[in-house]
């Protein structure tokens, strides 16, 4: 299993995941908030969402990151250098 902080995730362009990643945002853990990447973050998610992701503080499965809008798809392990190959030749064109 792959842990990714949502901070990166939401600070990508496009965010590809494997169904084994998960996703959180542990400051609270700390006594933080994030507030330094809230705004990538509020392009991403909902403010609802984003509030409770950080008062949480839970690990949460790359389907759950999908359907909040975290990240942009999820590919098996093995399919995950064609998928980021693809996704790099798409942006390249730009």
């Amino acid at each position: 299993m792959v842990q990714v902080a949502g901070r990166l995730a939401a600070a990508c362009d496009v965010a590809i995941a494997t169904e084994g990643s998960s996703f959180g945002l542990p400051e609270a853990l700390f006594g933080l908030v994030p507030g330094l990447i809230a705004p990538y973050l509020l392009e991403r998610i909902t403010p609802h969402a984003m509030r409770l992701w950080a008062m949480e503080c839970k690990n949460r499965a790359a389907s759950d990151a999908l359907a909040a809008g975290l990240i942009d798809e999820i590919v098996v392990a093995d399919g995950l250098a064609q998928v980021a190959a693809a996704w790099a030749w798409k942006l390249s064109r730009l």
